[in-house]
């Protein structure tokens, strides 16, 4: 059910943001910096670059949950309903194209927002090539070095927003 919501955001191209709690803290990982981001100071009340804030808030995310995104099938997934199994096999094939589309849509999601933490592996990178829509990536330089590396292709990337430095730089005061 949690991986059709998700392709349901993908459709509507909208940012992915997915909790998880950590420790008695909560933590938020999106694709894209989210409105929090914007507006950020850093110690001596510069600005912060919105995406400098998004890497800082993100740090304490478990990264095996982005994972499981990434390695989602909905056509395997289960549901405790069958009617809900049947309006989400119906809403996949209507709405999205069939279950190879959503598929590529959730992975490519679940891809951008593990660029975004630093994160690239040959799931992602193989989620990102397979891409069938457009997407857009925000992450630091070293992470795209790394994808290179690996055989990221950005067929279908459509926009890269990348800060110099290492994953921890984020400009953004402690």
């Amino acid at each position: 059910w949690c991986g059709f919501e998700n392709v349901v955001i993908a459709g509507q191209g909208k940012s992915l943001a997915l909790a998880t709690a950590a420790h008695g803290k909560g933590h938020v990982v999106t694709t894209q910096p989210a409105p929090v981001d914007h507006g950020q100071k850093d110690s001596s009340w510069k600005d912060v670059p919105p995406q400098n804030a998004q890497t800082k808030r993100q740090k304490g995310f478990a990264v095996e949950r982005l994972d499981r995104v990434v390695h989602t099938n909905l056509e395997t997934a289960e549901t405790s309903n069958p009617e809900d199994r049947a309006m989400i096999e119906t809403a996949v094939n209507e709405h999205f194209g069939g279950f190879r589309k959503a598929n590529c849509m959730l992975r490519a999601l679940g891809s951008t927002a593990s660029f975004a933490m630093g994160v690239t592996n040959a799931a992602t990178i193989k989620a990102l090539n397979e891409a069938m829509d457009p997407y857009e990536l925000t992450g630091v330089a070293p992470t795209l070095n790394d994808g290179a590396r690996q055989g990221l292709l950005l067929n279908q990337c459509c926009g890269l927003t990348l800060r110099c430095g290492q994953l921890g730089d984020t400009g953004v005061a402690a």
